[in-house]
């Protein structure tokens, strides 16, 4: 019986040593969710009008290590100043990363390292739609039919499949008619 009680206790010890080495590494060594990859973004304009012609967003995906991952990358209007609620004004398009590809489809993105990927968008180009809507519904209409007038805060979100999201820096915008 005491040897039972000698061996749990041991147990216990074990297991607790190997807990306490488990926080201090995960301390020390955070979890990685895979490299890191920059996402920066710049306007040609921040006064965007409802028409055709309009500014272009520059996107450039940066990454100290080589990287091929499949994402669902889009470009997202948050109204200024935030509101909470559901009447918050949150717009968002997707947008392909190179090529013919279906939008609505993951992507490839392959990054060399310290070699950036520069892309040109034409939001205004872009389908828009609210984000508040339902999850099932995909962007539809165009920019000048789907945003309203306003100030804005510009930022591009690149989902991960594994689920991670990558955050551009935000931009300061107003939607003019």
């Amino acid at each position: 019986m005491m040897w039972k009680l000698v061996a749990l206790a041991l147990t216990l010890f074990v297991q607790r040593d190997a807990i306490t080495r488990s926080t201090e590494n995960a301390r020390n060594n955070p979890v990685s969710y895979g490299p890191r990859i920059e996402c920066t973004i710049a306007t040609t304009d921040t006064v965007w009008r409802g028409r055709k012609q309009g500014p272009l967003l520059s996107l450039t995906l940066n990454s100290e290590d080589a990287v091929s991952i499949s994402v669902m990358p889009s470009v997202h209007l948050m109204a200024l100043p935030k509101k909470e609620g559901p009447l918050e004004d949150e717009y968002w398009a997707l947008f392909a990363i190179a090529g013919e590809k279906e939008i609505h489809d993951w992507q490839r993105i392959d990054l060399r390292p310290k070699t950036p990927l520069s892309i040109q968008l034409a939001p205004m180009e872009l389908v828009w739609g609210l984000t508040k809507s339902s999850a099932s519904m995909w962007p539809t209409q165009k920019f000048s039919n789907a945003v309203s007038p306003g100030k804005y805060n510009l930022q591009v979100q690149i989902e991960t499949k594994n689920g991670r999201t990558i955050l551009s820096n935000d931009i300061e915008i107003t939607v003019a008619r």
